[in-house]
């Protein structure tokens, strides 16, 4: 019972000094974390309209590039993975921006999903033309 005790004291004492090791935050530092970058202030200028044109503009290079790249990546290694990594690839970029310029891309996404789509039904048409 009594080592119990000594125990649970010791083990409240590492606490404490782990505590008092630990820096506090003073305003001045959470006022540098809450600072906008230079990254975010320039994209928080841009117009809604003209943001809306560069996430179209993106997205379909996006969802051009993620589909070209099935297309000219075909061998036997990459084809059977190269749909899911497209898919990954188009669902990290645009999380990747948004994390970096803490602004909505929702358009964006919703492009290159759309252009990704269009690459594929494209890639079919070929086939479909090549094999008849």
């Amino acid at each position: 019972m009594q080592q119990d005790e000594t125990r649970l004291e010791s083990a409240e004492q590492q606490q404490g000094i782990q505590d008092e090791n630990e820096p506090e935050t003073t305003e001045e530092q959470q006022d540098i974390e809450l600072e906008p970058s230079d990254l975010e202030r320039k994209v928080a200028a841009i117009p809604p309209a003209q943001w809306k044109a560069w996430q179209a503009i993106c997205g379909g290079a996006l969802g051009v590039i993620s589909g070209l790249g099935l297309y000219f990546a075909r061998t036997e290694t990459f084809s059977a993975y190269g749909f899911p990594l497209a898919l990954i690839l188009m669902m990290l970029v645009p999380s990747m921006v948004a994390r970096s310029v803490k602004r909505d891309i929702t358009y964006g996404r919703r492009i290159a999903l759309l252009a990704f789509a269009l690459m594929l039904v494209l890639q079919l048409a070929l086939l479909l033309l090549h094999i008849i």
